[in-house]
């Protein structure tokens, strides 16, 4: 299978719906983030949406993930 290489600091935040959208097909139908950012992202095309606490990640962030991971 290929895979696509997405370089995290080369993307910003309000954009990552998009380059959700734009990578849907490389997918397992699934989101891994830890801003509500990612979170967006996997909403905006419906996708499950795994929120990953870190410890610089607010947990009122990860608030609309399906399944949060501690």
């Amino acid at each position: 299978m290929d895979k696509t290489e997405h370089k995290h600091s080369s993307i910003m935040s309000d954009g990552k719906s998009k380059l959700v959208k734009d990578i849907v097909l490389n997918t397992n139908d699934y989101v891994v983030g830890d801003h509500v950012s990612d979170i967006k992202g996997a909403k905006d095309n419906r996708l499950f949406a795994i929120g990953c606490q870190c410890d610089f990640a607010q947990p009122s962030e990860l608030e609309q993930a399906d399944f949060v991971i501690k």
